[in-house]
């Protein structure tokens, strides 16, 4: 992007970049992080409410918040970038799963750019056993017993 990006309004974000794990343990905490640009002329910062909120559905709990926030103390202007280390935790049911955030300053509105989708496999963190149909063993295995006395 360049400063053509910019624009003249309050209100603008484009989506930079985003680390998100392919597979997670159900329930279990994890990082992810996810980059935007200030492209509006209001600088961001905590203390004046601006936030990266779950989206897709907007402001849902599926990772186990729908904020993410910016150290305190921080400050960005127009044309600067701010990544959000996000503290998160699994789904308790396994399956894929979505993420996608957005911009948003509290109690005023939500704008610019989604993240990317991203699709997390939400694991019960079992390991998969294969099954092997008795008529695969060798016949000298099938009887095979287990003795405890030897």
């Amino acid at each position: 992007m360049c400063s053509s990006d910019l624009v003249d309004v309050p209100h603008a974000s484009a989506f930079v970049t985003q680390q998100v794990p392919a597979t997670i343990e159900a329930g279990a905490a994890f990082t992810a992080t996810v980059t935007m640009r200030n492209l509006g002329t209001d600088t961001w910062s905590r203390a004046d409410g601006y936030f990266l909120g779950s989206a897709e559905p907007q402001d849902n709990f599926t990772w186990g918040t729908n904020r993410g926030w910016m150290d305190e103390g921080v400050t960005v202007a127009q044309g600067e970038s701010v990544t959000f280390n996000l503290s998160l935790t699994a789904p308790s049911t396994p399956g894929v799963q979505h993420m996608q955030w957005q911009m948003l300053q509290d109690a005023v509105e939500w704008f610019g750019e989604e993240s990317d989708p991203a699709s997390v496999s939400v694991t019960t963190g079992e390991v998969p056993w294969e099954t092997v149909p008795e008529s695969s063993l060798r016949a000298d295995r099938k009887s095979t017993r287990l003795n405890s006395s030897h």
